[in-house]
């Protein structure tokens, strides 16, 4: 694995191995975002998803899902 410069954190540090899931933003994860922050996203969603009650099969909380994880990570426009 390789280092990446971390837009959430700053720091140079480990990037994930492989992207997290398909398409051109999970490349922008892989290539933008370390493994400790992608960590630290993937607590932040549980407690999204249990707090607000999502249905992640459904596409709307998908993508409010999505613009969550753009902001928390520093990768929205």
């Amino acid at each position: 694995m390789a280092n990446v410069h971390c837009m959430k954190c700053g720091q140079d540090r480990e990037g994930l191995a492989n992207p997290p899931f398909g398409g051109d933003l999970a490349r922008q994860v892989h290539e933008k975002i370390c493994k400790p922050c992608w960590g630290e996203w993937i607590g932040r969603q549980t407690m999204i998803i249990n707090e607000y009650r999502l249905n992640v099969v459904d596409p709307k909380a998908q993508e409010a899902l999505l613009e969550e994880m753009k902001t928390f990570l520093g990768l929205s426009a």
